[in-house]
């Protein structure tokens, strides 16, 4: 009986704190896991429009738990326009569906080999102008870099398809596509300056 009831407290305790939010150094956090490895997805900072530097950690303790930082949500940062550079660390393995569109002061940003999926949107509108998608990733997702001030981009062989909208509009005059992208989306260039294409 000890045993039953010892399974159902600790279900309804790692229930309870499932979705759970906290802040911390500035950032707010979900738990994603709350059974071991715990882990938190990063959901926004707790001040609007933040100006400078964004460090995101490895990973943050709260209530006596360290939690390993693995994705940026959806939408998390968007629209914040003093965000000048982002440090994105190596337990990090997702960047959600617009990020940071529209953070038009985003002029640096490192996305680490870890990373392997980046959302739809997720770098739109941004004021970067190189960016190199690191092997772990396999497709380019729709608009991620639409109307940002894009003008080098480096796409490894690991990347198999190019979806729509994902340079529109950006200054890119030159790309070199790996042998391994066997799909390009409608749209996918529109709007830039290419001049050379490989």
């Amino acid at each position: 009986m000890k045993k039953l009831l010892l399974i159902i407290l600790s279900l309804y305790v790692a229930v309870s704190t499932w979705g759970y939010g906290f802040a911390s150094g500035g950032i707010y956090y979900t738990v994603t896991s709350s059974f071991s490895p715990y882990t938190v997805a990063v959901t926004r900072e707790t001040i609007n429009n933040h100006l400078g530097i964004v460090n995101i950690p490895h990973s943050v303790t709260n209530n006596s738990i360290s939690y390993s930082v693995t994705s940026i949500g959806n939408a998390c940062f968007r629209g914040f326009r003093g965000i000048t550079s982002v440090s994105i660390p190596s337990s990090v393995t997702s960047i959600g569906d617009q990020a940071f569109d529209g953070c038009n002061s985003l002029t640096s940003v490192t996305i680490p080999s870890s990373v392997t999926s980046i959302g739809y949107g997720a770098f739109s509108g941004t004021g970067l102008t190189s960016v190199t998608i690191p092997p772990s990733v396999t497709s380019i997702r729709e608009a991620v870099f639409e109307g940002s001030s894009l003008t080098s981009v480096t796409i490894p062989s690991s990347v198999d398809s190019i979806e729509g909208n994902a340079f529109f509009g950006t200054g890119l005059t030159s790309i070199t596509i790996p042998s391994s992208v066997t799909y390009i989306g409608e749209g996918a260039f529109s709007g830039t300056g290419l001049t050379s294409v490989t």
